[in-house]
């Protein structure tokens, strides 16, 4: 929205509403009057791709760097892997052991073996067993023990060994990787297979097994294995040859069996979050343990089965703090046993923690203690606090096993085996939230039982950066309490709230005040959302479950409203009894044409502003009106003869234990907060990431609350936001009056604009309107509203009309420059109607095949397998070869099978070349980067025709490289440069005179650009879809200049200026 206010004029003079998300910052500026709001400034989307990949609402996601590291890492290996290869190599023929080449490249050491191995396979066909010339060199290296070998012989075995030389444990790399305990285990297995068998070594195992018979690839191996076999094999070998020196075995010794230690990360452990100076502890060091023990346990609340909350005993806390302190974690199942809290008889139901609410089935122990106890037995009891402290702090401290082992024995004179296992095991890893120095500082007070918030209040007070108001909010690098920040997504979000906050205090000065509200896909954790996800997924099943039962006892689908639903969902819980009265619930009198029970809130809806499941019950309708009537449970009913009963009922509910506890809780609350505190609660929202995004913004006032005491952030929970935009009929804005319309950007925008106008005045309306509509017994929660201000409606819709939204451009060269799929080589084909063509070949698997390509299979022998095994009608390859065991196969001569997993295939594609020498291969590049738009011009220099060139990204990386412009803007003569278009980069078009409309690109593809309404916020898959297709442009380059297209750039208050490209 334009406006004409100048930076003096608004400076101090309005509030700004902000609705964060992990992918858009809707904002509305609101103009204040004596303290009050009273007209809009401007309102704003800002989009943006968020931080990570995959759904975030699902608690699906993962970190944009996943995919990129995952594809690094086999890399490296891959490199550092032919680098040692390589070094083994030239010392084997340094020492005369392989003949000699001026070539060590991969292919010439390739060839130079194959040439080796084809002589010994000569030699071994004259043996009795013909399985032994596929034991290559696993038979030369069982020969090397007991037998001279030729030099060519002992340098192909020991090269052999250098391909293949084992799993070695890194203790920091095994604490984070879950399948070390599958390798060990295998590991275990292969070295009694091999005891059993009586064999010396590994090689000579491997050679007396039959190939066809006993798969030996595939296996896990230790290097310690490998390490053994080398020194057998050497020291047997010196007896032959006596030039080997003790200098040639240590030199080829380090170049097979040396490994680089990994890359210290203690630059990436962050700071504490009360000492700032600090690093965070390990999540293993003891004192984190003991830390975290007593944080849970000291939140820790029991329900007794008659409803009773309340803290543990000091006897009964003591019992489980010794249970945790040396277990790696305790069932609540368990706590019950040991704090004897046994099932009551007369409530049928057993004691519950507040902890099992949120679906946890235990409390973590001191996991380092229990498995360095189930090593060390009472060796590790009778070791002093402080030197168990010092064992495991100098247990985290080594890098590999052996080195550890070596200090553990000779140091703390443990057992060699137990010395073993402790290196051998896994402990805890990450980091805390706290430093040591924090932590030492807190356990005082936790010991005594000390809430962790209450002692961090004590001895921390208000964290609070000691420091003046800012003028702008700092990046996220200069900015101490964002710097250490691990959530990509959040990191994005804050980002992107800078930019825009940055802006319009640029343009309208600083905000009197600021306030905000987080999407749940932010401000919870990803456990957390994908909880909240599971709950959704069950909330489904039981609403279908009760349309059903609905439509098969009332035989008549038009009572399967929602309203009812929720009825039958709620009886259904209290056993279709009135937990009021106890009268029976019958579907007739529940759902009926009179129906005879109400949806009632426990907590009056106009004292609490609560309409959640949780806060809902049945009650006779006679019942509420009379005797409840707007009142709490207790005070209608506390202190009188029902009372018990109606406790007893809810105590009898068929629900979750924590959704029973919390409905009971409420039916017991004698007391109502006061004004001040109810209004805090719903204008409040104190979790961790609202709470980080407040203290972000406060940095502008010295603080949310500034040196005045006056609070200046404020960061909303969402439930009276919701409440409100219905109320003042926001939804109409973009669509459907009685629902919020998330197909268009800018109702983040509508949310921005509430949530600028939801202070304690609009809680107290909204309190007084749910409390007329409960007295009036309306249907709808709430009576009308009064709007802001007169003429508010039509003033919002003018704003949200004239939103441009502004999306985060990202032109970075970043992405993969190929697809993973390998070609071959140019082959020359001629074809069935005898044209020559150019091919390439590819593999691929049987089931990826479609029916096009099994005609394209190189092989006519395997061609005609593979049609045999499709001609069963509405046979497809995906279906057919899904399983291994039907995939078709050769029979040899004698009588092997040959399966066929994989086939070669023709193609017509035409890949393109990267790499040089034996890394060159062929390969399709990756995605476009970007099209540059030329004008064709006649020979009068007037534009004729508009044509599009496409940049690849590998394209447009190879220019960098070549230190050209990745923007070509000479094409030539006859020809201009309009101007490129890249991913979602925006232009204005006008499909109708006058009436230019932005858009925002989606893709780019073939010689056409895919564009989306700049506020469309629906999927691209959707959009492509006919019935979805009106948000939807696709234009050619020449298409673009018969519809006046323009590029243009919007910055993150959504002004348009030209992008001079």
């Amino acid at each position: 929205m334009s406006t004409n206010s100048t930076t003096t004029e608004t400076d101090g003079k309005y509030r700004l509403g902000v609705d964060m998300g992990a992918a858009s910052i809707g904002w509305t500026a609101v103009l204040e009057g004596n303290g009050t709001p009273s007209a809009l400034l401007a309102a704003g989307v800002r989009c943006f791709e968020a931080g990570v990949l995959g759904d975030i609402e699902q608690g699906k996601d993962e970190s944009r760097a996943t995919a990129r590291r995952d594809a690094r890492g086999p890399r490296r290996l891959a490199w550092r892997r032919q680098h040692r290869l390589r070094r083994v190599f030239r010392l084997l023929q340094e020492f005369s052991f392989l003949p000699p080449s001026d070539d060590d490249s991969h292919d010439e050491r390739h060839r130079g073996l194959a040439r080796i191995d084809k002589d010994l396979r000569a030699r071994l066909k004259t043996s009795d067993r013909p399985a032994d010339e596929h034991l290559l060199p696993y038979l030369l290296r069982a020969r090397a023990l007991d037998e001279k070998l030729a030099r060519e012989e002992l340098g192909r075995a020991l090269y052999h060994l250098a391909q293949r030389r084992g799993f070695q444990s890194n203790l920091k790399a095994a604490k984070k990787d879950e399948d070390v305990g599958v390798v060990k285990q295998g590991i275990s297995e292969l070295e009694k297979l091999i005891e059993d068998a009586g064999s010396r070594t590994l090689g000579e195992y491997f050679a007396s097994l039959d190939p066809e018979e006993h798969r030996i690839r595939g296996r896990w191996t230790a290097r310690g294995m490998y390490v053994d076999e080398f020194q057998k094999i050497w020291a047997a070998q010196a007896a032959h040859h006596a030039d080997l020196s003790d200098e040639q075995r240590e030199r080829l010794f380090h170049a097979i069996f040396d490994q680089r230690p990994l890359k210290s990360q203690k630059n990436l452990i962050g700071m504490c979050d009360l000492e700032p100076r600090k690093r965070r502890a390990p999540a293993a060091c003891l004192e984190f343990q003991h830390f975290r023990i007593l944080q849970r346990v000291n939140d820790l609340l029991v329900t007794a089965p008659d409803g009773e909350c309340r803290s543990l005993t000091p006897e009964e806390r003591a019992v489980l703090l010794g249970e945790l302190a040396e277990k790696d974690k305790v069932t609540f199942g368990r706590i019950r046993t040991l704090l004897k809290m046994r099932k009551s008889r007369e409530y049928d139901r057993s004691y519950s923690f507040n902890f099992e609410e949120g679906g946890e089935k235990q409390l973590i122990g001191n996991r380092t203690a229990a498995r360095l106890l189930a090593i060390l037995g009472d060796r590790w009891r009778q070791l002093a606090d402080d030197k168990q402290r010092q064992l495991v702090n100098e247990i985290l401290s080594f890098e590999s096993e052996e080195p550890l082992i070596h200090r553990l024995t000779n140091g703390w004179g443990f057992e060699p085996s137990s010395a073993r296992a402790i290196a051998e095991t896994g402990f805890e890893p990450g980091y805390g939230a706290l430093s040591r120095k924090a932590i030492r500082r807190l356990l005082p007070m936790l010991r005594q039982g000390v809430p962790y918030a209450t002692a961090r209040k004590e001895l921390y007070g208000d964290v609070q950066l000691k420091q003046g108001a800012l003028d702008h909010l700092p990046a996220g690098r200069q900015c101490s309490m964002l710097r250490n920040l691990r959530n990509p997504a959040v990191a994005r979000a804050l980002g992107e709230l800078r930019k825009v906050v940055n802006a319009l205090i640029r343009k309208y000065g600083m905000p009197r005040s600021i306030r905000i509200e987080l999407a749940r896909d932010l401000k919870h954790a990803r456990k957390r959302r994908q909880d909240m996800a599971d709950q959704n997924k069950r909330n489904r099943t039981t609403r279908e479950e009760a349309c059903s039962r609905i439509l098969t006892e009332m035989k008549d689908d038009r009572y399967g409203t929602p309203g009812n639903i929720l009825k039958v969902r709620l009886a259904e819980e209290c056993n279709w009894e009135c937990p009021y009265t106890g009268r029976s619930i019958s579907m007739a009198a529940l759902v009926g044409d009179q129906p005879q029970f109400d949806v009632e809130h426990i907590m009056p809806l106009g004292r609490s502003l609560d309409n959640s499941y949780l806060n809902k019950t049945l009650c006779y309708h006679e019942e509420n009106r009379k005797v409840k009537r707007g009142r709490t449970p207790f005070e209608a009913y506390g202190g009188t003869e029902p009372w018990e009963g109606i406790l007893e009922r809810v105590r009898r509910f068929k629900a979750d234990p924590h959704v029973r506890r919390r409905k009971l809780d409420l039916f017991q609350v004698d007391t109502l907060p006061d004004t001040d505190e109810f209004n805090a609660r719903q204008l409040n929202d104190t979790r961790y990431m609202s709470r980080l995004a407040a203290e972000y913004l406060g940095l502008l006032f010295g603080g949310q609350i500034d040196a005045q005491g006056q609070r200046r952030v404020q960061v909303s929970p969402g439930r009276v936001t919701a409440y409100l935009r219905r109320e003042w009929q926001l939804n109409r804005l973009l669509g459907d009056p009685n629902r919020k319309d998330r197909a268009d950007h800018r109702h983040h925008a509508v949310d921005a604009l509430v949530i600028a106008l939801t202070g304690a005045r609009e809680v107290q309306l909204l309190s007084r309107a749910a409390e007329q509509a409960e007295a009036l017994w309306q249907t709808g929660l709430f009576v009308a509203v009064d709007p802001p201000w007169e003429g508010f409606l039509d003033e919002a819709r003018r704003a949200v009309d004239a939103i441009q939204v502004s999306s985060r451009v990202s032109r970075r060269l970043s992405g993969k420059l190929h697809k993973e799929t390998i070609y071959s080589k140019p082959i020359e084909y001629i074809d069935q109607k005898g044209q020559r063509k150019q091919v390439h070949h590819l593999r691929k698997r049987l089931e990826d095949l479609s029916k096009q390509e099994v005609e394209q299979i190189v092989d006519d022998r395997v061609r005609a397998l593979v049609q045999e095994k499709l001609q069963q009608p509405g046979a497809t390859p995906d279906k057919t070869f899904k399983e291994p065991g039907n995939h078709p196969y050769f029979r040899t001569a004698d009588g092997r099978i040959i399966p066929i997993h994989k086939v070669r295939i023709r193609t017509s594609e035409h890949p393109i070349i990267v790499g040089k020498g034996s890394k060159e291969r062929h390969v399709k590049p990756g995605s476009n980067h970007h099209m540059e738009i030329v004008a064709l011009l006649d020979e009068q220099g007037q534009e004729t025709k508009w044509e599009g060139h496409i940049v690849s990204l590998f394209e447009a990386v190879g220019r960098r490289r070549r230190g050209q412009p990745i923007i070509r803007r000479d094409h030539g003569e006859n020809k201009r440069f309009k101007f490129s278009l890249a991913g979602g980069e925006h232009v204005v078009m006008e499909h109708e005179p006058e009436k230019p409309r932005l858009y925002r690109v989606a893709s780019i593809s073939g010689k056409n650009v895919e564009f989306r309404l700049h506020c469309d916020a629906r999927p691209i898959i959707l959009l492509r879809q006919k019935e979805y297709s009106a948000g939807r442009v696709r234009r050619s380059a020449d298409s673009l200049r018969m519809a006046k297209a323009r590029k243009v750039a919007v910055d993150p208050l959504g002004n348009i200026f030209p992008a001079n490209d």
